[in-house]
């Protein structure tokens, strides 16, 4: 029996890689005993870990690209462009909260409390209100406020949390990060290009002074939003390596950051297709 931990990186849309991912390792014989997550990571982990994974993927793959934009809901302060509320109340809707102690298997999520600067670590109370903290984006999502606490993403400081995952000795450790990125001019206008069609389509429900914090006419040097969204990732790609090298993974699926934009979460399916095939190639890799 092949027993592992599971650490799932933020990325996005890009964390429905995960999931076929997960699927793949299962048939394979690998048996998933802790997870851990940052951002859009540690809701799949949390799924996997509430046991729900397959009936979240199956409300996923039903959701259409109106659906998803509708449940964006527009934010009329500049603490983010989304409040995040209502895509929560809607997964609370198709699913119930639980707390993390009570998880069929270890789980842990990485926040940071903006207020002390320090990482903040869910492994108790509420699984919801671990994974919304998590996945407050800055600048995209309102931060998430929580006792004396004003949390954001995870990725500020530990994107692939290896380091929070509990994990005994002989199990092995399992990264999946999905931000890899090849450095080169296409894949970023790409890249870039496909971040802005998404933005453009939230237009007709934003007001006037937040239109303008994504449009530019510079287009070397981006919007508002666009300048957020790299120097974030610049960040997180130092974080994410650094991560790597220091935890040595055992096994490490890359999902490239160009196979997909983070915010195009109805290409679901695509995405977990794109995961299984991924995690296929590198099992067969290692089984030679």
């Amino acid at each position: 029996m092949k027993n592992c931990a599971l650490v799932v990186s933020s990325g996005g849309a890009r964390g429905f890689a995960a999931i076929g991912i997960i699927e793949e390792l299962e048939k394979r014989g690998y048996t998933i005993k802790s997870v851990a997550g940052c951002s859009m990571g540690s809701l799949i982990t949390g799924m996997y870990a509430a046991g729900k994974l397959e009936d979240f993927k199956k409300w996923s793959l039903s959701l259409t690209k109106k659906d998803i934009l509708m449940l964006m809901d527009i934010n009329v302060g500049l603490q983010g462009i989304l409040r995040g509320e209502k895509v929560f109340e809607e997964i609370k809707k198709n699913f119930d909260d639980i707390d993390i102690e009570k998880l069929d298997i270890p789980y842990a999520a990485t926040a940071v409390d903006l207020l002390s600067d320090e990482e903040i670590v869910f492994k108790k109370g509420s699984l919801f209100s671990a994974i919304r903290a998590s996945c407050s984006v800055p600048s995209l999502m309102k931060p998430f406020k929580k006792d004396d606490k004003i949390l954001v993403d995870g990725g500020i400081k530990n994107p692939l949390p290896f380091s929070i995952v509990s994990k005994n000795k002989k199990d092995i450790l399992i990264g999946v990060d999905l931000n890899c990125f090849k450095k080169n001019k296409e894949n970023k206008e790409s890249y870039f290009g496909e971040y802005q069609k998404y933005i453009d389509n939230l237009n007709s429900y934003m007001p006037v002074f937040l239109k303008k914090l994504i449009k530019t006419k510079d287009k070397a040097v981006g919007s508002y939003i666009d300048i957020s969204a790299r120097s974030f990732k610049i960040m997180q790609d130092e974080l994410s390596n650094n991560s790597i090298k220091k935890h040595k993974p055992d096994i490490l699926f890359e999902i490239s950051r160009d196979s997909c934009n983070m915010l195009n979460f109805f290409k679901a399916k695509e995405l977990i297709d794109f995961g299984r095939l991924v995690a296929q190639k590198k099992i067969n890799n290692l089984d030679k």
